[in-house]
């Protein structure tokens, strides 16, 4: 994961430096995500490759947060695999760590007042979403945040009421009045007349 890679590079090259004897690449990799979540803790950055990157997410079930994880819970960096909680508490003191917590598998409500989604919200949203919700659509790449219901017509901004989509979906749906119907990525657009109100948002 190239957000590890500049720590676990400086412990390498230190471990060489001093002539002791080479791990595996997944000790190095382990001890990297440790010396990062000491970045957030404010030690100093490694010396080599700037600071932490701004894509780190962490996802990490809500009754995790008691400090440890039982069978069936999740605390993960995505796209990376299991931490430990206390790493991942101890990352999330720094900004630059965007953290989804979830109960189960569904993503806590977050409601805004204004139309634009919030970062925390955009991250809920690509976590649950990797590509268009509209069913037989794989695309990845220019995805938009469409309200389901709305905004001009009192639709809120909160991830039950939210989908990805991408720019064509996205555009048909405004200009024929449709609204997104079913769960997770296997979505279809349905007049507006006949849709019966939000989905819960579920992972694919």
């Amino acid at each position: 994961m190239k957000q590890i890679e500049p720590y676990a590079n400086e412990i390498f090259d230190n471990v060489h430096k001093i002539g002791a004897e080479y791990e595996r690449a997944g000790a190095y990799a382990f001890d990297g995500l440790l010396a990062m979540a000491d970045a957030a803790d404010g030690a100093r950055p490694p010396a080599k490759g700037g600071g932490p990157d701004t894509s780190v997410i962490v996802r990490i079930d809500l009754d995790a947060l008691r400090g440890w994880t039982e069978p069936g819970e999740i605390c993960e960096i995505v796209g990376a695999g299991s931490i430990p909680v206390h790493v991942a508490l101890r990352m999330a003191q720094d900004a630059f760590l965007k953290a989804v917590v979830t109960d189960g598998v569904d993503v806590h409500k977050v409601v805004h007042l204004d139309r634009r989604p919030p970062a925390v919200l955009m991250t809920a949203l690509h976590e649950l979403y990797q590509h268009c919700v509209r069913e037989g659509c794989d695309a990845t790449t220019n995805l938009e945040a469409d309200h389901n219901q709305p905004w001009s017509e009192g639709g809120q901004t909160r991830l039950s009421n939210l989908n990805l989509a991408c720019k064509p979906d996205h555009r048909a749906k405004h200009r024929k009045n449709l609204r997104f119907e079913g769960l997770g990525t296997r979505k279809r657009l349905v007049p507006a007349a006949s849709w019966t109100g939000p989905d819960p948002p579920a992972r694919c």
